[in-house]
């Protein structure tokens, strides 16, 4: 049973570990009454795929439990062991036993902005509790302790990006039955590494707003998380007037401390939007939950007009937008006649039938008002109706917009 597959040395070619294991005991010595053999096998890594004998001990005793392998890079990969036991007598040579497995503790670590992330990878039959982590103080060139955890992975944070940081970890741990080997304890190759800004920031919470009368949509955002907003350089909000387009870039600012920006598309203000952040290094981070608006209505029609000739008014003229493509305007008077129809969004009607202004009073219509929305051409139904005042001077007093 291995004990030790501990790193003595850190070094690319003159690397070494120190391994050892637990004497055999309760060794039947009729079949197998020596002298014996250690056979140790090594293969690069913790998965141990492909091994190759390294050592041979030949002992009486079984007393020689202890191999330090030399010359050998442990700076940038872990290694795992087997171990065999052998008899050798003469006429009786044959393997003892199920060999023993075990590796190293290689410290994987990627750095990451103001932090260094490590994976720890091993491979041994015997339950590790602790994880404890030492980092080199330049100060007093000894390794401190920065903290203990039982996962396989830690992440060192508050560094500063560009200086280079150096690691081991120490493994705690045993076999899990009373009369197995405890308190092992194995360490893994000093690794170093510089935290640097490859990290982007996080996306921003966005809202979206729509200012119909005055054309324009305010994008707000806010970023939520303090560390995440110490990273940030600018923003780079993005646009689409239809669900089914591609985003596309519409402006990037360059100053952290702006959180809002107004956007005029022109007559068609609906769109959705989504902001990213980005940092120093321009690592740009994933874009903001996308936000749409679609709640500006420009079509109304008013219910009187006076086409008596005083150029006040003398049109029945819609307040439509960009946002219009067409209609489909059809009025009539009270029996039900055709008065008037028309595709034009602004309607344009003088109030004539068949070349003469109509009588006084009220008419009605049915209009499918099609505009262009971010799902596409929409089909809006509008009814209502037309008060015609004929006489001069004749004021008016409504303006809306009737809906069924």
């Amino acid at each position: 049973m291995i004990k030790n597959v501990s790193v003595r040395n850190t070094d690319n070619t003159r690397g070494s570990i120190y391994l050892a294991w637990k004497k055999p005991d309760r060794l039947d010595t009729i079949p197998a009454n020596g002298p014996y053999e250690y056979l140790i096998y090594r293969s690069q890594g913790t998965s141990g795929t492909s091994f190759t004998q390294i050592k041979s001990i030949s002992t009486a005793t079984l007393n020689d439990t202890v191999y330090i392998d030399t010359l050998i890079n442990t700076l940038t990969t872990g290694y795992i062991y087997k171990i065999e036991l052998w008899n050798r007598a003469a006429g009786n040579n044959f393997l003892i036993g199920e060999p023993g497995f075990a590796s190293s503790i290689f410290l994987a670590a990627s750095p990451g902005d103001r932090k260094v992330r490590f994976v720890i990878e091993r491979n041994v039959p015997w339950i590790n509790t602790t994880y404890d982590f030492f980092r080199l103080n330049e100060a007093t060139m000894k390794y401190d302790s920065i903290g203990s955890t039982n996962q396989l992975s830690f992440t060192d944070q508050g560094l500063i990006n560009g200086e280079e940081y150096c690691y081991y970890v120490r493994s705690k741990g045993g076999y899990l039955a009373d009369d197995m080997p405890k308190n092992l304890i194995n360490f893994s190759q000093i690794t170093c590494v510089t935290p640097v800004d490859n990290e982007p920031p996080c996306p921003p919470v966005i809202s979206v707003t729509s200012q119909c009368d005055s054309l324009y949509n305010i994008i707000e955002w806010t970023v939520q998380d303090p560390v995440c907003f110490e990273d940030i350089a600018g923003y780079k909000i993005y646009y689409k007037m239809k669900f089914d387009e591609t985003l596309s870039l519409l402006t990037t600012i360059n100053d952290k401390n702006t959180f809002s920006y107004r956007h005029r598309p022109g007559e068609i203000i609906s769109g959705c939007y989504a902001v990213s952040a980005y940092d120093l290094q321009d690592n740009e981070g994933e874009k903001s939950v996308t936000h749409c608006v679609d709640s500006c209505n420009f079509y109304e029609i008013p219910n009187v007009f006076t086409p008596n000739g005083d150029d006040i008014n003398d049109w029945l003229i819609a307040k439509t937008s960009g946002l219009v493509e067409k209609i489909d305007f059809k009025l009539y008077n009270r029996g039900g006649l055709l008065i008037f129809s028309t595709s034009e969004p602004k309607i344009n009607w003088d109030g004539t039938y068949k070349g003469r202004i109509v009588s006084p009073g009220v008419y009605f219509y049915h209009c499918d008002v099609f505009e262009r929305r971010i799902t596409g051409l929409e089909q809006i139904h509008l009814s209502g109706f037309v008060h015609v005042i004929t006489e001069k001077g004749a004021k008016i007093k409504q303006w809306r917009l009737s809906k069924l």
